[in-house]
């Protein structure tokens, strides 16, 4: 198996991304929008996030389900991460 410090970077980074989210919709909806948007867009891209992280879990595990196995999900959360960090890229 994996190290325990691996492991626990690892969970200690996630955390920290995860902690972070609400923040970042916060800033890029501030930057983005008018102040007299900023509640209603805050509140879509926040429930839009909501919904990516009830699908992945789901996601997640229907795949272990299928493959008996991670590694296949965390393949493909790696390609979705990929994607959101070049979306983030082009935005102004």
């Amino acid at each position: 198996g994996m190290p325990l410090a691996a492991v626990t970077v690892a969970v200690v980074f996630v955390g920290l991304l995860q902690g972070m989210e609400t923040d970042v919709i916060a800033y890029f909806v501030a930057r983005h929008f008018h102040r007299d948007q900023f509640g209603v867009m805050f509140g879509l891209l926040f429930a839009i996030s909501l919904l990516g992280t009830a699908l992945g879990i789901v996601g997640f595990g229907k795949l272990y389900d299928a493959t008996l196995s991670y590694d296949l999900p965390l393949i493909l959360a790696g390609g979705i991460l990929m994607i959101a960090i070049l979306a983030y890229l082009c935005i102004p």
